[in-house]
């Protein structure tokens, strides 16, 4: 859940629906400097990489202060559990998403592996890339891609040769955590990151880093543009709260849920 602080309240949208912004981003993407995603498998994967928080989405949780969780403070074992759930539902769908998706989450899971956890999420968060690995596996035997590189967090080590599979598998991979990366932005209003790197050009690049700003308007700015229009405009859905702090999570909910989904407009256009 992505819970943001305004001058009306509470703005939650839910993580799916940030994830479908990052699908409406990736239909968008191509132009002379940068290839297209046009692989169908690659672009459900974008709008449906976070499918596992749908469940979240429905029932949020609080923090110790009786507000909404921000997606940034959800506890590690909630993510730990959506991240799991949203590689088996890709893995359902076909091998190549359940690949996308698994190795997303797998590079989700190395940010939280720097800080400092209980002994109970220390075990947890092996066990999760340790499932990871075996599902990765298992969807790349599917694809006749055999798993003899030697990898790290599911990617082939750089120094060694890759096949053209495994060229359009990362090249895919970066633009899907790329749009997510914009998306997030985009719904916190919230520049946490100035530049996406690497973001190749196409498939066996490793070349490209993307400069982002936030305008006063909300409007994300990007250079060099990844497009294929010349601005881009997309739309997602939010829940808007009074601001307050919550003594239950049963009265939380019933706010929650008696409050009417609005559509959120939002636009990217290049970096002057």
């Amino acid at each position: 859940m992505i819970c943001i602080e305004t001058t009306q309240g509470w703005r939650l949208i839910g993580q799916h629906d940030h994830a479908l912004l990052s699908g409406q981003l990736g239909l968008r993407m191509g132009n002379g400097e940068f290839a297209a995603v046009d692989d169908d498998a690659a672009l459900w994967a974008m709008a449906n990489h976070d499918l596992g928080w749908r469940e979240h989405d429905q029932a949020p949780t609080l923090d110790s202060d009786g507000r909404p969780h921000h997606v940034f403070q959800t506890p590690l074992l909630i993510a730990l559990d959506a991240w799991r759930k949203s590689s088996r539902l890709a893995a359902a769908h076909g091998p190549w998403e359940g690949l996308l998706v698994s190795l997303h989450g797998l590079g989700l899971s190395a940010i939280p592996a720097a800080r400092r956890h209980s002994p109970r999420e220390v075990f947890e968060l092996s066990k999760f890339q340790h499932e990871q690995v075996e599902l990765q596996h298992a969807q790349r035997d599917a694809l006749g891609m055999g798993n003899d590189l030697p990898t790290h967090y599911g990617l082939p080590l750089e120094n060694h040769a890759v096949t053209a599979r495994e060229e359009l598998l990362l090249f895919q991979l970066r633009w899907l955590q790329a749009m997510d990366q914009f998306s997030l932005v985009l719904c916190c209003r919230q520049l946490f990151i100035s530049a996406v790197e690497p973001a190749p050009s196409r498939p066996g690049r490793n070349d490209g880093t993307l400069s982002l700003a936030l305008d006063e308007n909300g409007t994300l700015r990007i250079g060099p543009w990844p497009f294929a229009q010349k601005a881009v405009r997309v739309t997602t859905h939010f829940r808007q709260l009074n601001k307050k702090c919550w003594s239950s999570r049963a009265t939380f909910l019933a706010d929650y849920h008696a409050a009417a989904t609005q559509p959120l407009e939002l636009a990217l256009e290049p970096a002057p």
